[in-house]
């Protein structure tokens, strides 16, 4: 196995083998999961804010490179925000919890992947760059260069010999990515007007009077949008997972790359924690939800007017003081008609309300 020797900055403690490997797994988590809104709610928030961080980070990475070493940064953030950007089109299209819920939700996720669209072009550009100039000469290490690492100093680190296939193989991450973008997008998820079921295939067919609707139904059925389009889908999933392998391979290398923080540090067990609270909410969230579900069918049974119990405690405050207003209204008005019957105003109209 080729190896080479370069001078490169460490990699920061956002980037470490832990925080990727969770963000791949509750990325592939949200794509798959089905029928599962509290499982979404706290993985999908931590996938697309640390995806967001790398994409914000891809920008400086480019612009302001570093002048006496490799910042290993721009390996990760490539990888991080190429996935996102594959694997946004499949969450929105297989995930039924995604899928079904609110059109808010939707539209950042929708967001979410042309953000992570633009950060793996620039993160792409700047793998390329640092790819051109990885064999920094050996006298800049231990002299500080950085503008992104002001306290920290490059080091010799041995990296896999792999200059010229990541170089092909970013460009055509970069092509692809925004292939797959735009059908995945546009064809696949906008026009869902395909027929897929067989049963409801078999069913219209049946029901074709004339030749020419059944042309018409097959002609639909395989059409090269009709095609493509889920095609695209499934080929962004497969290049996500591909370019998990590739890169993760690279970063490994000979020996992992070395990081700034260890597993002790915050950074790096410092997303297992919010990923962790994030879950235990909406763990909590559904168990109290599954509570108030029982409490509304039981008030349903008793035929009681009370509102669904799903609703938040501020909501159900002032609900409960616009009841108590209702009441108190309903009782002045009854205290109002019995005065009027005692002292014989009932039926006047004279003083503009008419009692009965």
């Amino acid at each position: 196995m080729t190896t080479l020797t370069a001078c490169a900055f460490t990699l920061s403690g956002t980037y470490s083998p832990t925080a990727r490997y969770l963000f791949y797994a509750l990325t592939l988590l949200c794509t798959v999961s089905r029928h599962a809104t509290w499982l979404i709610g706290g993985t999908l928030a931590g996938s697309l804010l640390f995806s967001s961080i790398a994409v914000a980070h891809s920008f400086p990475l480019l612009i302001r490179p570093s002048a006496s070493g490799v910042d290993l940064d721009v390996f990760p953030v490539f990888t991080i925000t190429s996935v996102g950007a594959l694997a946004a089109g499949p969450m929105l299209k297989w995930s039924s919890t995604v899928r079904e819920s609110e059109s808010a939700v939707r539209t950042v996720v929708a967001a979410w992947m042309i953000w992570c669209f633009v950060g793996a072009v620039v993160g792409g550009v700047a793998v390329r760059r640092t790819l051109d100039t990885m064999k920094y000469p050996v006298e800049n290490c231990g002299a500080a260069g950085s503008n992104m690492r002001e306290y920290q100093v490059p080091e010799m680190v041995e990296l896999l010999q792999w200059r010229e296939m990541l170089w092909k193989w970013s460009t055509a991450v970069m092509v692809l990515a925004g292939i797959v973008g735009i059908f995945g997008f546009f064809l696949g998820l906008v026009n869902r007007r395909r027929i897929r079921d067989e049963a409801i295939r078999a069913k219209i067919l049946a029901e074709s009077q004339t030749r020419e609707e059944r042309r018409r139904l097959k002609k639909k059925r395989y059409s090269v949008v009709g095609f493509v389009a889920p095609m695209a889908v499934r080929l962004s999933l497969v290049l996500a997972i591909v370019q998990v392998g590739v890169m993760e391979r690279f970063m490994i290398g000979p020996k992992a790359m070395p990081s700034t923080e260890s597993m002790k540090a915050v950074g790096s067990w410092g997303p297992l924690v919010g990923v962790g609270l994030g879950l235990i909410v909406g763990l909590m969230k559904a168990m109290l939800s599954g509570d108030h579900r029982v409490a509304r069918e039981v008030e349903l049974v008793e035929q009681l007017p009370i509102k669904a119990a799903t609703e938040g405690p501020w909501w159900a405050v002032l609900r409960d003081m616009w009841d108590a207003l209702q009441d108190a209204s309903r009782w002045c008005l009854r205290l109002g008609v019995m005065r009027r019957r005692d002292f014989g105003l009932e039926g006047r109209t004279d003083l503009g309300v008419s009692v009965r």
